[in-house]
């Protein structure tokens, strides 16, 4: 793609995987290209996803507009699909909102779940951990203080 992009053989490439159809991470360090027709790009080898970089509410505060409209939604779990009494669907069927407006708050509100369910998770794994380290203290203390009645 970077090499469309700059027009020419700028970066070298590898083979795709016959099998599943995927590239092979072929450059090795980071690098900032100019485009000719304006813009940039980093390359930055590695990286397998990117997450949101800034706070939930930040990012939510870019469609007011749609969490708005779902407060009048029939249902407080609408999943504004074909279902009705959805006020986004309703919205764009009038024409008041795109398509693809909708498309981004969904995939905006699937992103922050996923996010949420990480979270939590660490959260469970971390008070895991600290109750393992805490009863593990606890027998330590208890074999320290049995020891110290027996001498």
């Amino acid at each position: 793609m970077i090499n469309h992009l700059l027009g020419g053989e700028y970066q070298w490439t590898d083979e795709v995987n016959e099998i599943t159809g995927k590239g092979r991470h072929t450059t090795t360090a980071r690098e900032l290209m100019v485009l000719r027709q304006g813009g940039i790009i980093i390359d930055n080898p590695g990286i397998r996803e990117v997450h949101m970089w800034t706070d939930e509410t930040t990012l939510r505060e870019q469609f007011a507009d749609l969490e708005e409209l779902a407060r009048h939604c029939k249902f407080d779990n609408c999943r504004h699909g074909p279902h009705p009494g959805c006020a986004i669907r309703a919205a764009m069927s009038d024409g008041t909102i795109e398509f693809s407006r909708l498309d981004g708050f969904l995939k905006l509100e699937e992103e922050i779940a996923k996010l949420q369910s990480n979270r939590q998770k660490r959260q469970m794994n971390i008070e895991r951990r600290e109750k393992r380290e805490h009863r593990s203290k606890a027998r330590r203390y208890d074999a320290l203080h049995d020891r110290d009645k027996e001498d």
